[in-house]
């Protein structure tokens, strides 16, 4: 459960935050303060929060883990939040593979999408879709970061026949 530094100013906003139907709070706001003391005191682990998933400074943000150059991380020290349980980041999940499954993929990957245009074309759309995860880091050091343009009626892209 998240409940942030303004949810603890009244009963009604913590109530909102807690969110459950059969929950009351029958103190006065300063027995809620002294309450959040409480809780501050007696709470052990402390963790940025996110509200987007995706890359904050050097660390990847995604539910149960975080991803850094180091390696992945599965007691994240920067955990997504946002209430609700249809909140976006709980649709997002990654799942490791093991190396044989990698290389599998890699090589699925790029057998089957060098298929779907010429190189020419579909080489540097690939190129800027993986850039665009580290796209603020990108924008910080050249000053932007490139717009892509897909234009064409249907039927303009020609697929590579296979030989």
């Amino acid at each position: 459960m998240l409940i942030e530094s303004a949810d603890w100013h009244s009963k009604q906003k913590l109530l909102k935050a807690i969110g459950h139907q059969d929950c009351v709070c029958v103190g006065s706001d300063n027995d809620l303060q002294a309450l959040c003391a409480y809780v501050n005191l007696n709470v052990p682990v402390r963790k940025q929060g996110a509200k987007v998933i995706g890359l904050h400074k050097d660390t990847w943000v995604v539910e149960g883990m975080n991803i850094r150059c180091r390696g992945i991380s599965t007691e994240p020290s920067i955990v997504p939040y946002d209430k609700g349980s249809g909140a976006f980041y709980h649709k997002i999940g990654y799942r490791t593979l093991a190396e044989n499954e990698i290389q599998s993929l890699i090589n699925g990957f790029y057998k089957d999408i060098l298929n779907i245009n010429e190189q020419k074309v579909i080489l540097p759309f690939i190129g800027w879709t993986f850039a665009t995860p580290v796209k603020e880091i990108i924008r910080k050091q050249l000053g932007s970061f490139p717009s892509i343009l897909v234009h064409g009626g249907q039927g303009a892209v020609r697929p590579v026949r296979q030989k």
